[in-house]
């Protein structure tokens, strides 16, 4: 539910003209390095091996599919 309906009619009345802009190739390639850098440094991408713990990951996966289906059943 949307508490402030006119908030959300200017954002959207802001981001429709937002997008009418063209975005050349090269602006999105500097916008893409800088979200990169920020990124970098905000510590959002501090894993060095980006496969680290997927094994753990699959392994929750495949446990909680698991109780889905024994639960449907």
């Amino acid at each position: 539910m949307v508490r402030e309906e006119k908030a959300l009619y200017e954002f959207e009345r802001q981001d429709a003209a937002r997008l009418d802009k063209v975005l050349t190739p090269e602006r999105a390639l500097r916008l893409y390095d800088a979200m990169w850098e920020w990124a970098k440094a905000s510590g959002a991408l501090t894993r060095t091996d980006p496969l680290e713990g997927l094994e753990v990951d699959m392994e929750v996966a495949r446990t909680v599919n698991a109780l889905k289906e024994a639960v449907s059943v």
